[in-house]
């Protein structure tokens, strides 16, 4: 298997463009569209998956980033009912917004070239 930095410079140096088949047409993508998309999927799928655990969560442990307090200082155990809803309405937010995104990031594909 090639690495992973090697394919994509591989690709940036023989093509400008990437073409995939969406709904029966072709539509020309670029490689900067592409990895785009691929951030995007990869953030929808975390936040199910973080979703999921937070519905199954009993307690959940919330932190502070301190420079100035030791770890345990900043951190605070919660019951998962205490704070586990507004932590997933927020993941859904997320989602919502990654997927309009996307849909974005197609449309501006599409106009671009279709072929």
């Amino acid at each position: 298997m090639i690495p992973r930095d090697k394919f994509e410079a591989s690709i940036m140096a023989h093509s400008e463009h990437l073409v995939s088949e969406t709904s029966g047409r072709l539509v020309r993508a670029t490689i900067e569209q592409l990895k785009k998309a691929n951030e995007l999927v990869t953030e929808i799928e975390k936040a199910e998956r973080l979703i999921s655990s937070y519905r199954e969560a009993e307690r959940v442990v919330v932190g502070i980033p301190s420079t100035r307090t030791p770890d345990n200082e900043a951190k605070v155990t919660l019951a998962a009912g205490e704070i586990a809803n507004a932590i997933i309405a927020a993941l859904e937010r997320r989602i919502a917004k990654s997927k309009e995104s996307l849909r974005e990031l197609r449309a501006g594909s599409n106009h671009a070239a279709i072929y």
